[in-house]
């Protein structure tokens, strides 16, 4: 079994606790992207309301939601690392239809590097990465839809952290690789478009996580 296959399946199953997801992450598991020396920190399921994002207000409903589960990870190099798999990608409502795959990935990584932040893993003036999938297949619509990798290539979105009151951290986007997918089937869409979440997606409140242990 290939190594994005065993992380799928692992991610896939909410649950499953934390220490038992732990144990499941070895050496020769690691989602792509990660160096040898990462460890495993914690999981945690990401959901936001799609209306939080300022781009697409007027187009979405107060109850369009996506969710996305998340495994935290520590670098060899210190720096704190978000995995967003998605194959655990969830919406409710038809807003998700309005947006592509990377800029979901835009929303959910900024609350993604906020939770890390409120949970102790990185701190105000740290830089973050968040990884997803280089190309995914986007099937279904709305509540229906899925996404499955086309590959198991992953890009990165780096990010800093800012607290300017001292209570609610702000990621600010720094960098995100502009990944072209090549047609697969029915074709396979970014997971980056080089965006980084500045264009337009900031989200305006707190938007809190359901954790997964």
């Amino acid at each position: 079994m290939s190594t994005p296959v065993i992380h799928i399946l692992i991610l896939g199953t909410l649950a499953l606790s934390t220490s038992m997801v732990a144990a499941a992450h070895t050496s020769s598991t690691l989602p792509c992207g990660l160096d040898s020396g990462a460890v495993f920190l914690d999981t945690n399921t990401i959901t936001v309301e799609l209306s939080t994002s300022s781009t697409f207000r007027q187009s979405l409903a107060p109850n369009d939601n996506v969710q996305i589960q998340e495994s935290t990870w520590g670098s060899s190099t210190g720096r704190i690392t978000h995995v967003l798999d998605p194959t655990t990608l969830a919406a409710t409502g038809g807003g998700i239809d309005h947006l592509t795959f990377a800029q979901i990935i835009d929303i959910l990584a900024l609350e993604a590097v906020r939770t890390g932040v409120d949970s102790g893993f990185s701190g105000c003036g740290d830089t973050v990465s968040v990884l997803t999938s280089t190309c995914v297949a986007r099937t279904g619509t709305g509540s229906s839809t899925q996404f499955i990798p086309c590959g198991p290539d992953c890009c990165e979105r780096t990010y800093l952290t800012t607290c300017p009151d001292s209570l609610t951290a702000i990621p600010v986007p720094l960098t995100e690789a502009s990944a072209t997918c090549a047609p697969v089937g029915g074709g396979c869409e970014s997971g980056c478009d080089g965006a980084g979440g500045s264009a337009g997606l900031t989200l305006h409140e707190p938007q809190r996580t359901e954790r997964s242990r």
